[in-house]
């Protein structure tokens, strides 16, 4: 019991290690065609999906308390400074690792097939969302014109895929696609939780309202959307399976539950 518990510790403090690195070094974002694409909300990912809720929630309190001081002692942009406000740097990151942490218990109790529909169902509420942005914002920018539409049928397909391989594919690999899919929902979901937020409060404080311009929430959603949260997905979407499946050889405290049989 002893050894298992310090077991846990090291994973944790491991966690906490590779998150700091991230957030405080430029190795956790990298540039993009000139966009800012990061990699610290995957740290969450892996931790929800190896070590379960609590693990999800204490490494997505980290993610935005980390992601506060960064705002206060290395800011790069005026946008920076409304991630000093805790209701936009770590309310929405608590909620994600609460998410992520979810799904992962979702995994244990239910078959992949059936994770894989509550993707798909899930990934169709951003469609519907994407939609009424869509027809209710004036479309006076590309980005609205243009790319929300095509990230929304993009999302589309990928829901439809979801079903495809839900009722196509067996055995391990239909576990890693429903992770996949888990995934890559949750960190939409970040995206989705972090921009209110951010708009909200910048656009209240004049010092950093002018970060916006004329920018509508709609244009700036479907441009964050499209500049960086359809990179950051696939990210998402490949690395947090093949890393969690590989650290599970070695440390697996999320099993599944006995007796279970997968819907094949």
């Amino acid at each position: 019991m002893r050894n298992n518990r310090t077991q846990e510790m090291i994973v944790y403090a491991m966690f906490i290690a590779i998150l700091a690195i991230l957030s405080f070094t430029p190795l956790g974002y990298f540039s993009l065609g000139g966009v800012s694409i990061t990699l610290v909300h995957i740290v969450v990912l892996i931790a929800a999906f190896l070590l379960g809720l609590k693990g999800g929630i204490i490494i997505g309190l980290l993610f935005g308390i980390f992601s506060m001081l960064r705002a206060w002692v290395a800011p790069n942009a005026i946008a920076d400074y409304i991630f000093r406000n805790p209701l936009v740097s770590v309310l929405p990151r608590v909620l994600f690792g609460l998410l992520a942490g979810a799904f992962a218990e979702l995994l244990k109790k239910v078959s992949p097939k059936n994770a894989l529909y509550i993707a798909s169902g899930s990934i169709g509420v951003v469609v519907v969302g994407l939609a009424i942005i869509y027809f209710t914002s004036s479309k006076n920018t590309l980005i609205l014109q243009y790319v929300v539409p095509i990230a929304a049928i993009v999302l589309l397909i990928g829901a439809i895929l979801l079903i495809v391989f839900a009722n196509k594919t067996k055995g391990k690999s239909i576990d890693q696609v429903a992770m996949a899919g888990l995934c890559g929902v949750s960190t939409f979901v970040h995206t989705a939780m972090v921009l209110p937020l951010m708009f909200y409060f910048g656009m209240s404080n004049p010092d950093t309202a002018v970060a916006f311009g004329d920018l509508t929430f709609g244009a700036l959603f479907g441009g964050t959307l499209a500049a960086n949260g359809i990179v950051e997905i696939v990210l998402a979407v490949i690395i947090v399976p093949v890393v969690v499946f590989a650290l599970r050889k070695v440390y697996h405290p999320i099993k599944k539950e006995k007796g279970e049989v997968h819907a094949s």
